[in-house]
């Protein structure tokens, strides 16, 4: 469940010509950047509205010699997470090495927050680049959530029945369920962003998860205690402190540590 599975992309243009020449790649603008959403069968993994969003250029590549760069970038965190490089055309050599030399200055520098390179290509890069556009050549889904989906997918495509119904509405459920601890966060006040916001949604996720497979929770009642499991988290000092009161509330011995 921790390793990566990688799926290669094709980009095609999307005119809706079935007969047009595949190696016509529409292209994307950066403004694209602000509405990617990965989808694996169907069931929304990640997106760039719901999840947080790293990208480094330590492992940035420069694949034509001048107009054409890739950033790697990091959807999400430990329990739903995907890396997903993004080619970029018509990003000239010499605006990408400088922002590499900010990013990979302040990546050395532990007093120092790491360069916004996500931010910095949706605005500077953007801005100072109109004409540049994005490609995707390949994805990589990690996380504990993901091979019980891929397996799901699988059985659906080999064997269609009911049960992989139900598994497949199971895992749908799962990705309501985030978006309503989401939900609850900012009901409840949160104004965190970035990595504590979602640091907090992990935090509650990975508790309704366990109370999924281990406490036989159904999807009904996890979510009726959302707001709860909300309360507990920011409340706590800690996520060992948050999964330590979990334990206790709900009788899960796992998270108390016996």
């Amino acid at each position: 469940g921790g390793g990566l599975w990688g799926v290669d992309l094709t980009m095609v243009s999307n005119d809706g010509d079935d007969n047009s020449n595949k190696s016509k790649v529409k292209k994307f603008d950066l403004s694209a950047l602000e509405g990617i959403e990965i989808r694996l069968g169907g069931v929304l993994y990640a997106s760039s509205r719901s999840h947080e969003v790293k990208a480094q250029m330590r492992t940035a590549k420069d694949y034509d010699g001048d107009k054409r760069k890739e950033v790697q970038c990091h959807f999400g965190g430990p329990v739903t997470g995907v890396r997903l490089p993004v080619r970029i055309s018509g990003w000239p050599k010499s605006h990408w090495s400088n922002v590499q030399r900010r990013d990979m200055t302040r990546r050395e520098n532990a007093y120092r927050p790491n360069l916004d390179v996500y931010g910095l290509l949706l605005e500077e890069v953007r801005e100072s680049y109109p004409r540049a556009h994005v490609s995707f050549h390949r994805v990589s889904f990690f996380g504990n959530c993901v091979e019980g989906m891929v397996t799901n997918l699988i059985d659906n495509n080999s064997q269609p029945n009911d049960s992989n119904k139900r598994e497949e509405k199971k895992e749908e459920e799962l990705w309501n369920i985030a978006n309503l601890i989401v939900a609850t966060l900012r009901e409840a006040g949160c104004e965190d962003v970035g990595e504590p916001f979602m640091k907090r949604v992990n935090d509650v996720q990975m508790a309704a998860y366990v109370m999924l497979s281990m406490n036989n929770e159904t999807n009904e009642g996890v979510e009726a205690e959302v707001g709860n499991l909300v309360r507990f988290q920011l409340e706590s000092r800690s996520t060992a402190d948050f999964l330590s009161q979990v334990g206790m509330r709900y009788d899960i011995s796992k998270l108390v540590g016996n």
